[in-house]
């Protein structure tokens, strides 16, 4: 191996660790709802709530992060992002109150929006185009690995530890991690295929992807899937288990846990499927309508868990898996000076949509039984009747997808900025 894949190869390894580290902080609510509700005295309106701020925080920065990798590079802004992320889960570990512990999550939120488009950009840069599908699905992986650490793993970590021990030691490593960052990260591996110039300004490149019909489709067309499976697996897939079947949290975190990883392994499959079939349209409608589906028997279907619930939860995973497939068509779908300020854009909307779910539901939650709290448990039709939220964005994720134009292997001005 070269010195400069050596190098290249080194820095995924560190990139992806951080990102790894900030999909278990997103997930992470799920896993630890009940002891940090407990511990700080929530309301499941205030645990939702919670959970949303770093998807709030982390969608509102996604748009500046960018400009600020453009600005200062991967290796300053990845670093420094993965600094934050560590800070903020050692704030959330010594939390005594409702606000303080907000402020964990919204460091992690500004930490991981710059990772996100850190470790974008480095894939784009580092590797060759044509296995650009590959790497991503494999980082995709990877983050998902450590959603599904937030899950099952953490469970048992409950077992030895508390919740605040296990924060504490994972920020602490986090910041280590920024060091090593900052030290081996280069920001311009294979300079020579970077093209930096880019052509007009912040404003006029904005107003062309918001006038461009094909990237607000696949901006709804992704929400419809991950942006609702986001905030399920991220919250509220763990508690309608524990309250509505009487599961306790280590038998519920499979269900998040199984889905999880169904969604990351399939994220790397579906990408690999795309490329062979030279192909994405399919492949968003597909994932589109099995999401509608797994929400309609979520919702009326009388199911039960250990069987036909734990296919529900399979469904919701694999219908989230298409995310590579839809940055892929984000990717051809516009300039290539369009295409950082395009991924950023989708991936905020997406997080916009999960955020707004997250907080809906448990909002419906409270005013259908304002009677119930965590410690005693809500209704099973509860639960699915907040859960129309969700139904109602995936429905509209799957017209939307029906709605986009193939983008492989057609030129990328074929869909930008066309208004039929």
């Amino acid at each position: 191996m070269s010195s400069i894949r050596r190098v290249a190869y080194t820095g995924y390894v560190l990139l992806s660790i951080s990102f790894f580290i900030g999909f278990f902080h997103r997930f992470s609510p799920a896993g630890f709802s009940n002891e940090i509700a407990l511990s700080l005295g929530l309301s499941i309106t205030a645990l939702g709530g919670l959970a949303a701020i770093h998807f709030w925080v982390y969608t509102l920065m996604q748009v500046p992060a960018g400009l600020m990798v453009d600005r200062f590079g991967i290796r300053l802004n990845s670093a420094t992002g993965t600094f934050l992320t560590g800070v903020g889960s050692i704030v959330l570990s010594q939390a005594d109150s409702y606000l303080a512990a907000l402020i964990g999550p919204a460091l992690v939120g500004v930490g991981m929006s710059a990772v996100f488009v850190g470790v974008m950009k480095y894939n784009s840069m580092a590797f060759n185009a044509h296995i650009y599908g590959l790497i991503t699905g494999i980082t995709m992986l990877i983050g998902t690995l450590g959603s599904f650490m937030s899950g099952a793993p953490s469970a048992l970590l409950l077992g030895v530890f508390d919740w605040r021990s296990i924060f504490l030691w994972v920020g602490i490593i986090t910041i280590l991690l920024s060091i090593l960052i900052f030290i081996f990260v280069s920001d311009y591996c294979d300079t020579h295929k970077v093209n930096s110039q880019n052509n007009g300004s912040i404003i006029e490149n904005l107003l062309l992807i918001l006038r461009s019909r094909q990237i607000i489709f696949l901006l709804l067309c992704t929400a419809g899937t991950n942006g609702t499976f986001y905030a399920f697996a991220g919250l509220w897939g763990a508690p309608i288990l524990t309250d509505g079947f009487n599961l306790n949290s280590d038998n519920a975190l499979v269900f998040i846990s199984s889905s999880l990883l169904v969604y990351g392994v399939f994220s790397l499959f579906l990408g690999i499927l795309s490329d062979f079939f030279k192909a994405r349209k399919p492949f968003l409608i597909g994932a589109s309508f099995i999401g509608v589906m797994a929400w309609i028997l979520i919702i009326f279907y009388n199911w039960v868990p250990y069987f036909s619930g734990f296919i529900i939860y399979l469904m919701l995973g694999l219908s989230a898996s298409q995310v590579v497939v839809a940055f892929s068509s984000v990717k051809e779908s516009v300039p290539i000076n369009n295409v950082g300020s395009s991924l950023a854009f989708v991936n905020m909307g997406v997080f916009l949509v999960s955020a707004i779910v997250q907080f809906l539901i448990g909002y419906l939650i409270d005013i259908l039984e304002p009677s119930a709290s965590l410690s005693v448990g809500y209704n099973l039709n509860t639960y699915k009747m907040a859960l129309l939220v969700s139904l109602l964005f995936s429905v509209v994720g799957l017209v939307c997808s029906i709605k986009l134009k193939e983008t492989y292997p057609s030129s990328r001005k074929a869909s930008f900025g066309s208004s039929d």
